[in-house]
């Protein structure tokens, strides 16, 4: 005699310790406390050794030092003066998208991520992916051209993409494919529904859901 086959059910997957979105949520913190809820005791995410205790311990903070050691005798962590840390993140980012790669530069003050845009938009343009004949402009008082690569800043819920099945978000990449008549004087460029797929950190930058601006502009939208 076989038992039946229980009927299947959709699963929640949730980092309660995480930061909450950045509009309403909750709802999976809130059936946990409720209680019925169950949680995962082991790390399944990093490939490297050691890395996820050493992710709990900072979590915790249970001990910040030993933690700061691993990361960076795994060369996660680099210091340097300001002006030769800025030249050693862009040309990593350079080399990462001469190889083909899809990288994400990011700094923890406006003034640095302006100026590397400024860079990497310069290094789009001589490049050739960018197309400077028209333009747009953005907050910081650059220009967004076709091709240029920008992340929006804030949740547009009626502005869908996707066929209607998704909306514009904070922290959604995009490229630049059309700059409508009319938005060439300023307002923000009109991004293609085409978001990028998720960037690989450089060394010694840290992984972070974040919504930094990325490289190639300051933020749109």
């Amino acid at each position: 005699m076989v038992d039946p086959i229980p009927p299947l059910s959709p699963e929640l997957l949730e980092r309660l310790e995480q930061f909450a979105a950045v509009e309403a949520g909750g709802a999976l913190r809130f059936i946990s406390r409720a209680g019925g809820a169950i949680e995962l005791d082991q790390l399944h995410r990093f490939r490297v050794p050691g890395e996820a205790d050493a992710s709990l311990i900072l979590r915790d903070g249970e001990n910040n030092r030993a933690v700061f050691d691993w990361y960076r005798d795994k060369g996660r962590i680099v210091a340097g003066p300001y002006d030769a840390t800025c030249d050693m993140v862009f040309t990593a980012w350079a080399g990462d998208l001469g190889k083909g790669l899809t990288s994400l530069m990011t700094a923890a003050d406006t003034a640095t991520v302006t100026a590397l845009n400024l860079r990497a938009q310069a290094w789009h343009i001589e490049a050739g992916t960018v197309d400077t004949r028209q333009g747009a402009a953005l907050r910081a008082g650059q220009r967004a051209h076709v091709g240029d690569i920008i992340v929006t800043r804030l949740n547009r819920r009626r502005r869908t993409v996707r066929g209607g099945r998704d909306f514009v978000k904070n922290g959604d990449t995009w490229t630049i494919s059309k700059i409508p008549s009319g938005r060439g004087r300023g307002g923000p460029p009109h991004p293609a529904p085409r978001p990028h797929p998720p960037a690989r950190p450089l060394p010694g930058l840290p992984s972070a859901n974040s919504a930094t601006p990325p490289p190639s502009t300051a933020p749109g939208a």
